[in-house]
């Protein structure tokens, strides 16, 4: 249990090592135990702690509001995209340039491949 909660604990203060190298081993093991009880106490009452979770339930309906505004956000970002005749003339003829080497990089690949198997069948002979 110490181990996994090593990485969140807090710095011990030089004040409270001291105290604790003055006590015997039944101040010590009485100590633990009232410190375990106070956190468990304190575990509790965070738990019932009704601010926290009003507090929660308001960041909860922030965020999906926000998140609806962000939507309506990008509907008129792509509307402005799709009502914009110079931007879709320019993406259609990207995608035309871009189709016109595809075809024509399918077209040179068949020919090279043709060239090989040729290649193969002449110096297989």
């Amino acid at each position: 249990m110490a181990g996994k909660d090593k990485k969140k604990q807090a710095a011990v203060p030089y004040e409270f090592i001291q105290e604790v190298n003055k006590m015997n081993k039944d101040e010590i093991v009485k100590r633990f135990i009232q410190e375990e009880n106070d956190l468990k106490a304190m575990r509790q009452i965070k738990k019932e702690d009704e601010q926290i979770s009003e507090l929660a339930s308001q960041i909860k309906d922030k965020e999906e509001s926000i998140k609806d505004e962000i939507d309506v956000l990008k509907e008129k970002i792509q509307a402005i995209r799709e009502e914009d005749e110079e931007f879709v003339e320019l993406k259609e003829n990207k995608k035309a340039l871009e189709g016109g080497y595809r075809n024509e990089m399918k077209r040179r690949r068949a020919y090279r491949d043709y060239l090989y198997e040729t290649m193969q069948k002449i110096y297989q002979e």
